[in-house]
């Protein structure tokens, strides 16, 4: 395990010690479940996770889209994931 320093805002440092207390343990577990969450959805995937990730993405559809409609279709698919 490494020891590392971060700058939280304040509503971020309130909530994970808000979430800390009702959970019954520390900060620092708290923050590295966090940590650990965010990794495991996905962030910073590489390419390859990318494009498996978008397998299947034109089934069904019977016309061609603009690119307009496909951004505004995985920006809400991304913000479901949120």
């Amino acid at each position: 395990m490494h020891r590392t320093q971060v700058y939280l805002t304040d509503a971020e440092h309130r909530a994970l010690t808000a979430l800390a207390r009702r959970t019954g343990r520390s900060f620092a577990a708290t923050l590295r479940d966090a940590v650990d969450t965010y990794l495991a959805r996905g962030a910073g995937r590489g390419g390859r996770e990318a494009i498996e990730g978008s397998h299947g993405c034109w089934r069904g559809r019977d016309a061609p889209v603009t690119l307009r409609e496909l951004r505004q279709e995985w920006e809400t698919r991304e913000s479901r994931t949120k």
